[in-house]
């Protein structure tokens, strides 16, 4: 009888599962399996993501599904209660000077934190169909890009917090750690798995809509730029950020 493989998607699921096994209890050596019945549903989904009719618009159900199953593995070993705001993360403040988007923090936060990138983090997981093209680690700055087959980016950088006094005196937004146009932005605050999450969305056409996630964790400054990224898809980019070692 054939042996049933594992597709790139199962395959997926067990390294995060193992991952977090391993993060925890370090002589667990045992694989994940996964039923029979798991192996159909998730080779009919798989199968469905390879045909041309599978397409980035209008399937948000399907990718939002994909994201709720890896929030669930990946808190199988946190189970714990979230508290409403974690503690210690660096607050950071917005200010929209017509034309841009500007961010800066206290003094307080600013001064504690570190001045070049000391450890470098990227999600373990990223949506169906997105592939890692380009990174870039820099003293300043972490990122790495994707892209899925439709030509739409998924962007996640990692930034020391940085700023000048004249960080929101000019229309460029000169001197903030980021800028983002403002323009037709719809902007709004959620806590998120204890994180308090800016969410920045856009509609640049009908059925397309760029969102940018904003948070802070470590003593540094996240932000995921995306196109129909859903907030259960971004928990599960949350849930799955690990450290990584580069060049």
């Amino acid at each position: 009888m054939a042996e049933n493989k594992k597709t790139v998607f199962e395959q997926a699921l067990t390294d995060a599962v193992l991952f977090r096994q391993q993060s925890t209890i370090e002589a667990d050596k045992e694989p994940v399996e996964f039923s029979e019945d798991y192996r159909k549903a998730v080779g009919r989904l798989t199968k469905k993501t390879q045909r041309k009719t599978w397409k980035y618009v209008n399937t948000a159900a399907k990718r939002i599904l994909i994201a709720a199953i890896l929030i669930m593995l990946l808190a199988t070993t946190a189970v714990a209660a979230i508290p409403a705001l974690r503690e210690g993360l660096i607050r950071f403040f917005m200010r929209d000077n017509g034309v841009f988007y500007s961010f800066s923090f206290t003094e307080e936060d600013y001064a504690r934190a570190p001045r070049e990138v000391e450890i470098y983090y990227a999600p373990s997981w990223v949506p169906p169909q997105y592939t890692l093209f380009s990174e870039t680690y820099v003293s300043l700055k972490g990122e790495r890009a994707y892209m899925n087959e439709d030509g739409y980016l998924f962007v996640f950088a990692q930034h020391v917090l940085w700023q000048t006094e004249e960080s929101f005196d000019f229309p460029s937004g000169i001197g903030s750690v980021l800028t983002i146009d403002s323009e037709s932005m719809e902007v709004e605050t959620k806590i998120m798995q204890g994180y308090e999450v800016r969410i920045l969305r856009k509609t640049i056409e009908q059925g397309i809509e760029e969102e940018t996630y904003i948070w802070t964790d470590h003593n540094y400054f996240f932000d995921i730029e995306a196109v129909n990224l859903s907030d259960q898809e971004f928990e599960a980019v949350l849930s799955g950020m690990v450290q990584i070692e580069v060049p």
